[in-house]
């Protein structure tokens, strides 16, 4: 007979969630699920103090959850699923998991926007990206019983002080509360509410809301690039700074009638992101996260969305203040076959 006397919680990220400790004086089978489908089977002994401790669960269950590609919108019905612990074949206790990549302080149902940088810097003419659970409303359909609706609210401030709020329903499977991804940008947002020149909007979740404070300041090249956060969802990060081009090569060589001339050109060309000014100190997170992601994809004009592999950073923060100075970000292009394309800037 065992005991469970920790374990995680009913709502948990797999980055936060705790090992499972069972009081036992014998050895037992464990099993796991994820979504009715098994992932571990295992026997564990106690030890003397007659406690069993299941350690390591949070790389495993983050191995079976993941978010869709940088590229779509909507439910995240991969980022979560029901894991059932089966104990000696009798007792069994089911946990929700989300997954995220690190420590977090906050619980799915409170956490808000999936985000570390709850506000930032966006400008007119781009793109942002946001995820979040959304909250639930309660009705009365007409046989009397209570159905519930995923909803998300938007809210915009404009520029001679006015503040408006507009709920949106969102379309989900009902299987499950998952993460849900949505893209937005200032024209959006001022066709929505049929306004212009807004100041700022937010995108308000279950616990909390992102911000995004508009700058239209004209700015002679902007940089955009997107990327998986610390919960492997997609996020944008908006620059005002530079690029520098720095050309390499590794080609093999040889001499021929006397000339030594390079064979199996192989281009090592590399590149500098510069940030620029920083405008908001709170948005150092998403450089943290930006070069700590194993996929980060840069926008090129006439190339659209490039992958890149980024090699080295420089982040100088004041972590009193919690600003960045700046950053400095070196990368190469990670598809080969555009490799060394010097003309994409």
């Amino acid at each position: 007979m065992s005991t469970v006397i920790k374990s995680p919680e009913l709502y948990d990220f797999t980055g936060r969630m705790e090992e499972i400790v069972l009081d036992s004086d014998v050895t037992i089978s464990v099993a796991c699920k994820a979504n009715g489908k098994l992932i571990l089977e295992e026997e564990y002994s106690p030890d003397a103090n007659n406690l069993i401790r299941m350690r390591g669960l949070r790389n495993l269950c983050g191995l079976c959850l993941w978010g869709e590609s940088l590229s779509y919108r909507g439910e995240q019905v991969h980022h979560g699923a029901q894991f059932s612990f089966t104990f000696g074949g009798e007792h069994t206790i089911n946990r929700w998991l989300y997954l995220s990549n690190r420590w977090t302080k906050k619980t799915p149902s409170v956490c808000g926007p999936l985000t570390d940088c709850r506000r930032r810097i966006t400008y007119p003419g781009t793109t942002d990206i946001v995820s979040g659970f959304p909250w639930l409303k309660e009705s009365v359909d007409e046989n009397g019983d209570n159905t519930y609706h995923s909803f998300v609210t938007y809210h915009v401030t404009t520029a001679d002080g006015r503040n408006l709020s507009r709920e949106m329903q969102l379309m989900v499977d009902g299987s499950m509360e998952y993460a849900y991804t949505i893209e937005t940008g200032v024209e959006e947002m001022e066709q929505l509410f049929g306004v212009s020149g807004i100041t700022q909007f937010a995108i308000e979740f279950n616990g909390g809301k992102a911000e995004f404070l508009v700058c239209r300041d004209v700015v002679p090249r902007l940089i955009n690039l997107r990327f998986r956060n610390l919960y492997d969802l997609p996020e944008m990060l908006h620059c005002t700074g530079d690029i520098q081009f720095e050309a390499a090569n590794e080609s093999e060589t040889n001499v021929v009638d006397g000339i030594r001339r390079k064979y199996g050109i192989k281009q090592k060309d590399s590149y500098k992101l510069l940030s620029g000014a920083m405008r908001l100190g709170e948005e150092f997170r998403l450089w943290r996260d930006l070069v700590n992601s194993n996929e980060v994809e840069l926008y090129v004009e006439e190339y659209g969305w490039v992958p890149i592999l980024i090699t080295k950073q420089k982040l100088q923060s004041d972590m009193h203040r919690q600003e960045l100075k700046e950053a400095e970000v070196t990368f190469e292009i990670a598809d080969a076959h555009l490799a060394g394309l010097d003309h994409f800037f």
